[in-house]
């Protein structure tokens, strides 16, 4: 196994045990929207409504400047500025209240869950081999 493989199976296992995540439009993003993990992604230059619809479990922001989103990802941006305006001027507060919401929406589930679901001994047919539920990040 080399070195690219073996630190991505290590993102990816670590993404997994996080409850919510709060991410640029990255990879991470992509991993969590995959592994079906909650959270919040910020967007400036491209278009997050775009980016996150194949995650049901992803929110985003995109960022309130007028030029956003430019969807310039490849070239040079048409302002030709250093830094996205779009993505720096997202409030900070409006992102910890956006990621605050969905770790409260995720335990409020977790809690359902767990209260209507009675104790299992043995594995059941949605765990793998390992006994780690497993699941595939589809298209809609």
């Amino acid at each position: 196994m080399s070195y690219a493989t073996g630190a991505l199976e290590y993102l990816i296992a670590f993404v997994s045990l996080m409850d919510a995540v709060l991410v640029a439009d990255s990879s991470v993003m992509h991993i969590a929207g995959c592994l079906g993990v909650p959270g919040v992604a910020l967007f400036g230059m491209t278009d997050g409504s775009k980016r996150t619809s194949y995650y049901p479990s992803m929110g985003y922001i995109q960022g309130p400047a007028e030029c956003s989103p430019c969807d310039r990802i490849m070239d040079q941006m048409p302002c030709n500025k250093r830094v996205c305006e779009a993505i720096a001027s997202i409030p900070p507060q409006f992102v910890v209240q956006s990621t605050l919401e969905v770790l409260e929406r995720e335990n409020h589930e977790n809690q359902g869950l767990s209260e209507a679901q009675p104790e299992e001994s043995e594995g059941t047919a949605a765990e793998d081999e390992e006994g780690g539920n497993r699941e595939t990040c589809r298209e809609s």
